[in-house]
């Protein structure tokens, strides 16, 4: 029997899902929230002297 339980953030049943998932109104907003995330990322980094490597989807993932 699979477990099912409601997420949260979307209200939908979730089975299979392992990754937390965000839902933005547009994808102007989507596109600023992820560059805002992957500009503390690579701050962080840098802070750390450690590289930033970053891997990519092509497409509208």
């Amino acid at each position: 029997m699979l477990k099912s339980t409601i997420d949260k953030a979307t209200g939908f049943e979730k089975r299979f899902e392992n990754i937390g998932t965000i839902v933005y109104e547009d994808s102007t907003s989507a596109a600023k929230s992820i560059a805002q995330e992957i500009a503390n990322l690579i701050r962080v980094k840098q802070s750390q002297r450690q590289p930033c490597i970053l891997g990519l989807a092509t497409g509208s993932s």
